[in-house]
Formats: C-alpha cells, sequence, structure tokens
C-alpha cells in the first residue's frame, strides 16, 4: 500500500520485500545466537 501511495513503483515493493527479509534474517540470527529457545521436552505429542 505504502508503495502505491508514495509512487515507488514495483521498485518499492521489492524493497519493501528485501527490508522485510532482512529484519527476519536479524531476528532469527539473534535468537540462534542465544540458548533460551533450546528447552528440553518442549515440543507436546
Amino acid at each position: 500500500m505504502a508503495s502505491l501511495a508514495f509512487g515507488w513503483g514495483l521498485a518499492g515493493i521489492w524493497s519493501g520485500l528485501a527490508a522485510m527479509m532482512l529484519i527476519r534474517l536479524v531476528a532469527v540470527g539473534a535468537r540462534a545466537r542465544g540458548d533460551r529457545w533450546i528447552v528440553v521436552g518442549a515440543v507436546r505429542s
């Protein structure tokens, strides 16, 4: 929607997608560096 409102066109859509992927990469990288997500027995059957 912002791409249309600001007149960025297709380049704005791809830039937004790339920015979201970069944010996700940073978030997943931060999660992988820590050990709080490794919990024994956390998966329920």
